[in-house]
């Protein structure tokens, strides 16, 4: 792999102080906070929260694994 390739990819993945989210969570473990907020445990609901733009503000990328 080109190395300076690598470095500006880097370089752009964590500018302006944001990084990477890896969204490892399970839908078991995200319904269960939502319940306790009072959330629909739904897709859409998830969805919704993985894609909202408040997590937008801090991140230039999601790895969901």
């Amino acid at each position: 792999m080109n190395s300076q390739l690598l470095k500006d990819t880097v370089r752009l993945l964590f500018a302006d102080h944001k990084g990477l989210l890896a969204m490892d969570e399970s839908n078991g473990t995200c319904n269960k906070r939502f319940e306790k907020l009072g959330i629909p445990q739904t897709v859409e609901a998830r969805r919704a929260y993985r894609e909202s733009e408040r997590v937008n503000e801090f991140e230039t990328g999601r790895v969901r694994v």
